[in-house]
């Protein structure tokens, strides 16, 4: 039974037929011809493997033990095999051997360097990339501890550290939770992204690390942060310099040429005073004339002033500037609903000189561009906070912002401007399209410890 169930065939099938009849070796010729004249040469018992084909062609292993039947006299009577089928066994161990091959073609195929060890941090794996990223044959390092890998300040607690993840019930620390520092072999050192794992094979532990070379990715970051640094102070000192300038170019328009347009304003009219009605109609409409032109040079330079110096802001404060800036742009667009909402308890608060201006400079570009470019039915300002945080919101209901614009796209200074003021204190400015439609400008300001 155990027959018919691994060959196929029923008993009653193939009794009394040649064995050739009906299994169908599938082994070579040669291999076939050799077997048969060891039956014909040897006593036996034979062992040994061989493939064939079922009933219904599927191929199988069977592990074969052939011995020769022989009658009380010694006389040989026939053949007994036992069969064991090999089948299920064998394709166990070839798909092991395929995922052995295929592990072993990605390990060594790997970009990122792979190392593994006993529980004692004793090397014995260490593929090509390992050896690119470390300067050093893998024949160099088998059986040497793994921290050779560092640098000599990190090698005393290093085997302990070793020895408690192994001993831990932990089976895998993924990439990026933590950078580590390699050697190299000429002695530069390596920053790497780490990734460890272990497992039990025949009751050892073995532990695996996957490193990744990020050093220049380091050192670029570094750059960055420090180029970003150099940036922030530089954008400081700019806008220091900017705030110098202008208060000094307000105080010039006022004391000179605010005061010479007020005396010749002065002038004019002390001029028609005693000139009296007797000028002809020609002089006194010119007269009349270069005093118009005298008013509207005094309100420009008012208003040259307002942009340059923000009113009230350094004597009353963020909430009392904020609030004369939104009456002058309403003047601006009357036709435009501007509503300033001040947190109750705000309206006396300070904060620290420049916080305030970059603040105040940030609203005030917001609400330009709300006014001229957003074609907004109503804007509104919000400022909220205490003495160690400010929150400022400038929202409008208008057609949006492009993404690139919103981003500070190179050409538009004005978001540029209040990304940068932004950054010079610690800022954090958001400008994001809402959901009902318009745009949110969305400043953060917190006071550092």
């Amino acid at each position: 039974h155990s027959a018919a169930e691994v060959f196929g065939w029923r008993g009653e099938d193939v009794l009394g037929q040649p064995l050739a009849h009906f299994l169908k070796w599938t082994d070579p010729y040669e291999d076939k011809r050799q077997r048969m004249a060891m039956l014909e040469s040897q006593e036996g018992p034979w062992a040994f493997e061989i493939h064939a084909q079922r009933r219904d062609g599927i191929d199988i292993w069977g592990e074969w033990r052939v011995s020769r039947l022989r009658d009380m006299d010694g006389s040989l009577v026939g053949m007994m095999a036992q069969v064991r089928d090999l089948t299920a066994e064998r394709e166990a161990r070839q798909r092991l051997t395929e995922q052995s091959e295929t592990l072993t073609a990605i390990i060594q195929a790997s970009s990122d360097a792979v190392i593994s060890t006993d529980a004692s941090g004793r090397i014995e794996l260490f593929n090509p990339a390992a050896e690119r990223i470390f300067q050093v044959a893998a024949a160099d390092l088998m059986g040497q501890p793994l921290d050779r890998l560092l640098p000599p300040r990190f090698r005393p607690g290093h085997h302990q550290h070793l020895r408690g993840f192994a001993d831990s019930s932990t089976s895998r620390r993924r990439m990026g939770a933590g950078r580590v520092v390699g050697l190299r072999a000429d002695g530069a050192e390596l920053e790497l992204e780490a990734s460890i794992s272990q497992v039990t094979v025949r009751g050892r532990k073995v532990l695996t690390a996957i490193l990744r070379d990020v050093t220049e990715r380091v050192l670029a970051e570094r750059r960055q942060a420090q180029y970003q640094l150099e940036l922030s102070e530089l954008t400081y000192q700019l806008m220091e310099q900017e705030k110098q300038t202008t208060r000094r170019l307000a105080q010039i328009l006022h004391d000179r040429l605010g005061q010479t347009l007020t005396a010749l304003r002065l002038s004019l009219d002390a001029l028609g005073g005693t000139l009296g009605d007797g000028l002809p109609a020609a002089a006194a409409q010119r007269m009349a004339k270069l005093d118009a032109l005298a008013q509207q040079a005094i309100h420009e330079v008012r208003q040259a002033m307002m942009e340059l110096r923000p009113p009230l802001l350094e004597d009353n404060g963020l909430a009392a500037a904020l609030e004369t800036e939104c009456h002058t742009r309403q003047a601006e667009a009357p036709s435009v609903p501007l509503h300033l909402r001040v947190q109750p308890g705000l309206e006396t608060l300070r904060w620290p000189a420049d916080v305030e201006h970059a603040v105040f400079m940030v609203a005030r570009e917001a609400l330009v561009n709300a006014i001229q470019h957003a074609q907004a039915r109503q804007i509104e300002v919000r400022l909220d906070g205490d003495a160690q945080h400010i929150h400022l919101e400038v929202a409008d209901d208008g057609v949006g912002m492009p993404l690139a614009l919103s981003q500070g796209r190179p050409g538009h200074l004005g978001m540029v401007g209040m990304r940068e003021r932004a950054l010079a204190i610690g800022a954090a400015l958001v400008v994001e399209p809402q959901a009902a439609g318009g745009t949110l400008v969305r400043l953060d300001w917190e006071l550092l410890p």
